[in-house]
């Protein structure tokens, strides 16, 4: 059953700093409330659309004169890699530049983290002809749970996180930290300080809840920082993405990837093809309409004490349920029974996870798996049942030789057997979960079928989620790495990404978070 909570969470409140903070900077900033924020003024200026397309290449009208001035062709291979400038507006033209001719290591490298595209919504656009002046999408499988925090502080480096999510249950201080409305107040985490831009959080809000005219703006800022910087490489986070994808679905997506073109071509175009590009992402999305879930009176009504602090007797629990994700935590000292009832009372919930022993265990309604480790290799031990379904891919490793007399195979080799599987690279993502992933992690973790999600009621009144992310499966999980840099080899895991796009990049730089 959905129900209401009887009493507001600490993430209410959260919300209403947030949405609060909107308001203010609305109002200093000499607008009219919330509703003229929403018309910030920063566009990228070159054409969203072609004039036309040809077997040639592509044709764009960039002085908006109803000619053709410029042209991004492609080259006797297929790809798209000559620039040409037709100054004249004649039908000729007067200058062109390979993209191929710039050697990688010489030229800047503008990295582009988007929040929540997927790699099976860029692919098929790919093979249908855009954006062919990168090499081919690779898929990039994140952490678990699926989630920008966890997926770009790998990609980039960071310290180990404090929690999961934004909104955590610190175990030292016994009670909820709330990096949320930290970073109200100007906190940043060790991802953000790798990179060149990142919004001021005050406008995350209004991504949201108009997130049209504010990821146009966040595009267009985003390359004035590129433009201004001086290093080699540059990375800006781009996050209205997100705001796009969950409140307007599939057509979200559309449009943000139109716009991603936009982007590619403004800075092509101005440096004369004298850069390399790359595009990546941190997670899939499920583009599934989702109801918010809670749990606390499940929990009550078996005797539990939901508390926000605090937590000492043993009955105590703490539920960790941050922004409208498929995935909530519970931080309890009897995980197993916690699981147990969740499972059986709310049929919303598809997994719960957590840890026994040396053992990771996955229970589900179609049975029970343990994840074990040895070394950089990884067993799957079906307890109960194929709750994961890897039984053919186990017989695959199999045959393949992949697996040792114990049944334990390389953690490259689960990969590749599981990159396009229903729940992929479960060993090594579940195993990280509770080791490592961050320092605050709940003791059990409970993901939610597409179609719910859980988080703040606050959150769920002022906004109908059309698409979100979290879990374990492939629509959650499939990011994806584009890069003009050289050809990748997939998939990838999101600790592999910046090893194979930039050998110049290093987690150790200073902090250079450039806020606009």
């Amino acid at each position: 059953m959905i129900r209401r909570s009887r009493t507001a969470t600490p993430s209410h409140w959260t919300a209403v700093v947030v949405l609060l903070a909107c308001v203010v900077a609305a109002t200093c900033g000499g607008c009219k409330g919330v509703a003229a924020v929403t018309c910030p003024g920063d566009r990228l200026t070159f054409p969203r659309t072609p004039l036309k397309v040809t077997p040639e290449g592509r044709f764009y009208d960039v002085n908006s004169n109803g000619k053709a001035d410029f042209a991004i062709l492609h080259d006797p291979s297929g790809r798209l890699d000559i620039l040409a400038y037709d100054d004249g507006e004649d039908g000729h033209f007067d200058r062109t530049y390979r993209l191929s001719d710039y050697d990688a290591l010489r030229v800047p490298h503008l990295i582009v983290m988007m929040d929540s595209l997927p790699h099976r919504v860029v692919a098929p656009r790919y093979a249908a002809g855009d954006w062919q002046w990168f090499y081919p999408p690779q898929k990039m499988i994140s952490p678990f749970p699926s989630m920008s925090i966890t997926t770009f502080n790998e990609i980039l480096g960071g310290p180990p996180l404090g929690g999961l999510t934004e909104h955590h249950y610190d175990r030292e201080k016994r009670q909820f930290r709330n990096r949320t409305i930290e970073q109200v107040y100007g906190y940043r985490f060790g991802w953000h300080r790798r990179t060149d831009f990142v919004v001021p959080y005050w406008t995350v809000g209004m991504m949201y809840l108009n997130p049209r005219p504010w990821y146009a703006w966040e595009l267009a800022r985003a390359k004035r920082a590129f433009d201004e910087s001086h290093n080699k490489v540059s990375v800006v986070y781009v996050g209205g993405s997100s705001g796009m994808i969950s409140r307007l679905g599939q057509q979200g997506a559309v449009e943000a990837l139109d716009q991603i073109e936009q982007l590619c071509m403004q800075v092509l175009y101005e440096r004369r093809g004298a850069v390399k590009i790359t595009i990546l992402s941190d997670h899939g999305h499920n583009f599934a309409l989702s109801t918010n879930t809670l749990v606390g009176d499940t929990l009550r009504q078996a005797g539990y004490k939901v508390r926000t602090h605090d937590l000492r007797e043993l009955n105590d629990v703490a539920i960790e349920a941050d922004g409208l994700v498929t995935c909530f935590g519970v931080h309890t000292r009897r995980p197993a029974d916690v699981a147990e009832l969740l499972l059986e009372k709310r049929t919303e919930i598809e997994l719960a996870l957590y840890q026994k022993g040396e053992q990771v265990i996955i229970r589900g309604r179609a049975g029970t798996a343990a994840i074990e480790r040895r070394g950089e290799r990884f067993r799957v031990v079906m307890v109960d049942g194929d709750v994961l379904r890897y039984e053919p891919a186990i017989g695959d490793l199999a045959r393949r030789g992949k697996l040792d007399a114990d049944g334990f195979a390389a953690d490259r080799d689960w990969l590749a057997a599981t990159a396009d599987h229903e729940y992929p690279d479960v060993p090594r993502r579940v195993w990280d979960t509770f080791h490592g992933l961050a320092i605050n992690v709940p003791d059990v973790i409970f993901v939610l079928k597409d179609g719910y999600c859980a988080g703040s009621e606050f959150y769920a009144r002022m906004a109908t989620m059309y698409s979100t992310h979290g879990g374990l499966n492939q629509v959650n999980s499939d990011g994806i790495v584009m890069t003009m840099v050289r050809p990748l080899d997939g998939p990838l895991r999101s600790r592999d990404v910046m090893p194979a796009i930039e050998p110049r990049y290093t987690p150790n730089l200073p902090p250079r978070v450039n806020e606009q």
